[in-house]
């Protein structure tokens, strides 16, 4: 679970890992010193009374070669974020992501493994960057992505409406693609060297603007250019007397 959500309390692994949340807390607490003995976890903060767990990079080293999940190299533990006083934040993407999980996904806790937190949107053509809070890859027909953002209320209306702007320009983003049928092969450009190859070469270049598939062309070429050597050096052969 660590390994989707990054940070949970011992109360939020009950809740996934036993049906009664209240009997499998001293289950997780067991589990939790034995993977801390084995380095596997530790803890950063507190949200109040309770202890925030995550992963450490041994823990996330043993995660990715169990091939669990699927592979996520950029992934952090979530340890910086709790440090810096993130915690509550993060716990709160922890149960909103439970809380979908029970309710639209109908408590199918198989979905837990297709969230993603803190996942970065980059656009390079439009210098478009930002980050969500969580993302669900539905397994459905489409591949359906899901984006979820948290605001606590602490938010300026400035930053927010930029968020918002953020997912409109994201959103409104299309990549054009033509049809696997318009895709034609350039011609090849004959190696050749000095007059002959810079003829081709320009030839070719003329092809490729005017979308020229065609062979026979820079094959003509190649013999024309091969015309005028041959003339050139017939001439530089026999000087006229």
């Amino acid at each position: 679970m660590l390994g989707c959500v990054r940070i949970a309390t011992v109360r939020q692994m009950a809740q996934v890992i036993t049906e009664t949340e209240s009997g499998g807390r001293s289950y997780v607490r067991r589990a939790m010193v034995e993977l801390t003995e084995l380095g596997r976890v530790e803890t950063n903060g507190k949200d109040g009374k309770h202890r925030i767990w995550n992963l450490t990079p041994a823990g996330q080293k043993a995660l990715a070669d169990g091939n669990e999940l699927p592979p996520r190299p950029k992934a952090g533990s979530g340890a910086k974020a709790v440090r810096a006083g993130f915690g509550p934040h993060g716990l709160a993407v922890t149960d909103t992501i439970l809380a979908y999980t029970d309710t639209v996904l109908r408590g199918r806790r198989e979905f837990l493994t297709d969230w993603q937190v803190e996942v970065n949107h980059a656009i390079k053509q439009t210098g478009l960057s930002f980050n969500t809070d969580a993302v669900l890859a539905v397994p459905t027909k489409t591949s359906e992505v899901r984006l979820f953002e948290l605001d606590n209320g602490t938010m300026s209306q400035a930053r927010l409406a930029k968020e918002v702007w953020d997912y409109e320009r994201y959103a409104g983003h299309r990549v054009w693609e033509a049809r696997r049928s318009q895709h034609k092969p350039w011609p090849p450009i004959p190696k050749r060297t000095g007059t002959c190859g810079m003829w081709a070469a320009r030839l070719t270049s003329r092809s490729q603007e005017r979308m020229a598939t065609s062979r026979s062309t820079a094959a003509s070429a190649a013999k024309a250019c091969a015309a005028v050597r041959l003339r050139r050096t017939q001439c530089i052969g026999h000087p006229p007397g």
